[in-house]
């Protein structure tokens, strides 16, 4: 599955992602004519800022359910969104076709989500737009889970569309929102079990955890999307405390959960590679929800850009530091917290705007505007 894009010059590009459910969801966002639907809270909405800011500049998407043989005319750009085995095989037949042809690929997931050997592989792709240096080809970018700046829930917009879930959920003072995962590499897997049953067990911590695959009770062994899960109860550790069994909240349907949370505590998937970060340090912030970073670490131009002060609003350099800012947080109302996670995302948005730095969606719009016009 593709989308595939034209503008009045005839120019096409062809965009493939390592999922292609994404590519289905998306084109539905796109051609959303429901003006009360709310894209801000959708996973997917900087794929389609990207792809809306790509259309008021003359591009015309299509939807391809087809295989890449059945895809006819000339293709100028082909744009990849993480790795995917096909990617290779239709990039190398393009560039026979023509010497002009030029593709992108843009890295969001973790190296462990990519395909075997990507580093090397990479190098076939014309521009490569990553957080991390991958080869000589690699254009440095920050925010892969951005377009061109962090997005938030005004408060007519809660009033009118989330109005239930911001009186009637509970209020609580932290949360972490994990899958039930592990990896026989070196993860951060364990540190979220071991924060999990720290701050489930704090008399007079409001504090609520949330995620697919905890309650095994309810899964079958012998399906492979739930296998896993039965996996990583065996394998990880620190085992869950009773107190942690208890605040546990369940899986999620969506995020509105963080209308109602002072702090969400935001552990990556791994330490490394250096300077990589994920959506999950800035998803709290469309709900007005302050997140607190722990066990990884920023690119240094995004550390250096906070003072101090700004820093211990978010960044933890361990665990005692990280109870301790919640702690402090949960003292605070509600109303308190979500200024100051509204001063953080305008912060990202001044860094990003005034320091040129490109998110890899904007970095590949300014690449492909200009190659096809």
């Amino acid at each position: 599955m593709f989308l595939k894009g034209k503008n009045q010059r005839g120019k096409t590009i062809l965009v493939s992602c390592k999922y292609p459910y994404v590519i289905n969801e998306v084109y539905k966002l796109l051609n959303n004519k429901n003006s009360t639907f709310n894209l801000k809270c959708n996973h997917l909405y900087p794929l389609y800022k990207f792809l809306n800011h790509l259309t008021k500049n003359g591009l015309r998407f299509e939807i391809i359910n087809k295989s890449f043989s059945q895809i006819k005319g000339n293709i100028n750009f082909y744009l990849a969104l993480d790795f995917n085995k096909k990617d290779l095989k239709i990039i190398k037949y393009l560039k026979q076709k023509s010497i002009k042809f030029k593709s992108i690929l843009l890295i969001s997931e973790h190296p462990n989500y990519q395909i075997h050997n990507f580093i090397n592989s990479s190098n076939e792709f014309d521009y490569v737009l990553s957080s991390y240096k991958l080869s000589d080809r690699t254009i440095r970018t920050f925010f892969p889970y951005v377009f061109n700046e962090v997005p938030f829930l005004e408060e007519k917009e809660i009033k009118t569309l989330y109005s239930y879930h911001y009186h009637h959920n509970e209020k609580l003072d932290s949360t972490m929102i994990y899958s039930n995962l592990s990896s026989f590499s070196i993860s951060n897997y364990p540190i979220r079990r071991h924060m999990i049953n720290v701050l489930s067990s704090i008399d007079n911590l409001k504090f609520k955890w949330f995620g697919r695959g905890w309650d095994i009770s309810k899964m079958s062994l012998f399906k492979k999307k739930t296998y896993k899960y039965y996996k990583s109860n065996i394998l990880q550790s620190p085992k869950l405390i009773n107190e942690a069994r208890e605040s546990y909240g369940g899986e999620l349907v969506n995020k509105n959960i963080l209308l109602n949370v002072k702090t969400k505590l935001v552990i990556e998937n791994f330490k490394y590679p250096q300077n990589y970060f994920s959506e999950k340090f800035i998803e709290p912030l469309i709900y007005g929800c302050l997140p607190i970073y722990l066990e990884s670490e920023f690119p240094k131009e995004f550390y250096d850009y906070f003072s101090k002060k700004e820093r211990d609003t978010f960044y933890a350099k361990n665990a005692n530091d990280a109870i301790a800012m919640i702690l402090k947080f949960s003292l605070l109302d509600i109303k308190e917290t979500k200024k100051l996670s509204n001063h953080l995302r305008l912060s990202i948005n001044k860094f990003i705007k005034e320091n040129n730095m490109h998110t890899n969606l904007n970095k590949a719009s300014d690449l492909l505007l200009n190659e096809l016009n």
